[in-house]
C-alpha cells in the first residue's frame, strides 16, 4: 500500500468518523427537543387538570364513582366521566405513540390514574357496561393500557400499589382528596370571607 493510499484510506476513516459523530450530535438534539416538548406538554395537561373547571369534572366523577355498585345511578351513559376519562384516554395515546414521556406522566398522574381506573373496575364495572352497549371493546383501551402502564412503573420502582385485598393502598385518601377539590374556590367566591376578620 502505497503513501497516497494511506492518505485517502486515513481521510476516508476520518470522514466516516466525522459522519458518524454527526450523527449521534443529531440524535441527541433530537432526543432533548422531544423531551422538552414532552415536559412543556405535560405542564400543560397538569394546568389544565388543575383547573377550577376541571377540578369540577373530578368532584362530579369520584361522586358518581363513590356510590354504590348497584345505585342506577352509577353510570357513564350521559356523563362518560365529565370529561376525565376522556383526558386519560388522550393521555395514553399520547404516551402510546411516543408524544409524551411515560416517567413524566407517572410522576404527574400515576397516583389519580390508578385509582380512577380501579373504581371504574370495581362493584358494577364501568368500563365494561360501555363496552357492553356500544359493542366496542375499544372504547377506552388507552386509558386502560395507561393504568396497567402506571401499576407497572410503580413495581419497576419498588412501589407496592395493592394491598392484601387487591385494592390501591391510597385510595380513601384518593377519594377524600378528590371529592374534597374545589372547595377553596368557593369560599374564596364569597367577599365576606375574603375580608380578614379581627
Amino acid at each position: 500500500m502505497s503513501n497516497g493510499d494511506l492518505i485517502a484510506l486515513s481521510s476516508a476513516v476520518v470522514a466516516l468518523v466525522g459522519v458518524f459523530a454527526s450523527l449521534i450530535a443529531v440524535w441527541l438534539q433530537a432526543r432533548r427537543q422531544w423531551l422538552l416538548n414532552s415536559a412543556n406538554l405535560v405542564t400543560s395537561l397538569v394546568d389544565r387538570f388543575s383547573s377550577s373547571d376541571w377540578e369540577c369534572r373530578r368532584v362530579k366523577f369520584i361522586n358518581l364513582l363513590s356510590l354504590p355498585g348497584d345505585d342506577p345511578k352509577r353510570t357513564l351513559f350521559g356523563n362518560y366521566g365529565f370529561g376525565v376519562l376522556g383526558f386519560y384516554e388522550h393521555i395514553g395515546h399520547l404516551v402510546r405513540r411516543g408524544a409524551v414521556d411515560l416517567f413524566m406522566i407517572h410522576n404527574k398522574f400515576a397516583w389519580e390514574i390508578v385509582c380512577y381506573y380501579q373504581l371504574m373496575r370495581s362493584g358494577a364495572d364501568l368500563l365494561a357496561e360501555v363496552r357492553t352497549r356500544h359493542k366496542d371493546n375499544t372504547q377506552y383501551m388507552e386509558f386502560e393500557w395507561l393504568s396497567r402502564a402506571m401499576a407497572k412503573k410503580y413495581k419497576a420502582l419498588g412501589t407496592e400499589i395493592y394491598d392484601d385485598k387487591g385494592r390501591v393502598r391510597w385510595m380513601d385518601d384518593f377519594i377524600r382528596e378528590e371529592a374534597a377539590l374545589g372547595r377553596d374556590f368557593h369560599i374564596r367566591a364569597i367577599p365576606e370571607l375574603e375580608r380578614p376578620v379581627w
